[in-house]
């Protein structure tokens, strides 16, 4: 009897797997090809999408750029006091007309480009340039689908929720809008802005007669590093409202 070796043995079940490889193929061929023209057919479709994606990115990307360029000729032919003598020098009329030009920029990008990473800075932008305007209503609407929408950073939807407290105050709500400004510098301990933030929710729960409310959001104005000059008009009001005693204030 002839022995038959350990390769003997592999190659045997070698080729029988091959075999029956060959026999299952045979019997569902029609089924292996149409999941592999599947697979194939998803993979075109992902390659289209991450290429389209990726188009719609560098389309977005140049559409802001343009957007921050009228957004640098607004400051420069308006807001810009180069004789510092505290009155903007250049023309309304132009500088109106470069901040319409970066409105209708950051408009086509939160339209046509809205899953991209400029369609996020767009979107706040567009808030930003209608509370500008004291365009409330629309700057409300930008800001709140800021938020619903997109996240870039905490510091930004802080700024996104100062600027929905900014378009109540604009209503004269004073009430809601101060506890707007004291929430968000709560729940953002961190806020660059929350010098700001605390300042107008001091003045604003003084506006609305809430005394002792003016006085907690004055004592956390307090133990930041505001300015002076930020402190003395927050105190200034206080004292004119008589919320604070000018001589016991300590």
């Amino acid at each position: 009897m002839t022995r038959i070796t350990k390769r003997q043995i592999k190659e045997d079940k070698f080729v029988t797997g091959l075999l029956k490889s060959q026999q299952f193929f045979n019997e569902h061929k029609g089924q292996i090809i149409l999941a592999i023209a599947a697979v194939a057919i998803v993979a075109v479709v992902v390659v289209f999408f991450i290429t389209n994606a990726s188009k719609a990115e560098q389309a977005a990307s140049d559409q802001y750029g343009d957007a921050n360029m009228y957004i640098r000729e607004f400051y420069n032919s308006f807001e810009q006091d180069v004789n510092q003598d505290g009155i903007p020098d250049g023309s309304i009329e132009n500088s109106l007309v470069s901040l319409n030009n970066a409105k209708l920029e950051y408009e086509n990008i939160v339209k046509n480009h809205p899953g991209t990473t400029a369609a996020k800075f767009a979107t706040f932008n567009l808030a930003s340039i209608a509370l500008k305007l004291s365009e409330f209503q629309e700057a409300e609407d930008y800001y709140k689908k800021f938020l619903d929408k997109y996240f870039i950073s905490l510091d930004f939807e802080a700024a996104a929720q100062k600027g929905l407290a900014s378009c109540v105050e604009s209503q004269r709500d004073f009430e809601k809008a101060a506890n707007m400004y004291l929430e968000i510098a709560k729940k953002y301990p961190d806020f660059s802005q929350n010098m700001d933030v605390l300042h107008k929710a001091t003045l604003n729960f003084a506006k609305a007669g809430l005394n002792d409310k003016a006085l907690e959001s004055f004592k956390m104005l307090e133990e930041l590093p505001a300015t002076r000059s930020v402190l003395n008009d927050a105190k200034s009001f206080l004292f004119e409202k008589k919320i604070l005693d000018p001589y016991s204030y300590e």
